[in-house]
């Protein structure tokens, strides 16, 4: 149910303001694996030190890079996946191999 506009009060009203009118939330769930990544750094550099924080970083960069050709069916994110923990469940990522295909 959209809320009517008070011109008299606040002018008259603008797209960008209604474009930039998201729901706090909406930013939570859109960073919700950097933040989850990032907690798991905390956890590790407190328990491990700053080597072992340093040493999953270090990891997650080797992991990271595309290192498959293309005719083995070209960069693949499995060994990023395992290192992260994310390899026990089933995203719209793997089935469609980006963001860009849905909708």
């Amino acid at each position: 149910m959209p809320i009517i506009h008070d011109t008299l009060s606040h002018g008259p009203p603008s797209t960008a303001s209604a474009l930039n009118s998201r729901h706090p939330l909406e930013s939570r769930v859109k960073n919700w694996n950097a933040q989850q990544d990032q907690l798991k750094l905390e956890l590790a550099q407190r328990l491990g030190g700053v080597g072992e924080a340093v040493r999953i970083g270090t990891e997650r960069m080797i992991v990271g890079e595309d290192f498959r050709p293309v005719a083995l069916g070209g960069p693949s994110n499995l060994h990023l996946d395992i290192i992260t923990g994310r390899d026990t469940r089933i995203d719209v990522d793997d089935i469609f191999n980006g963001l860009d295909l849905v909708c």
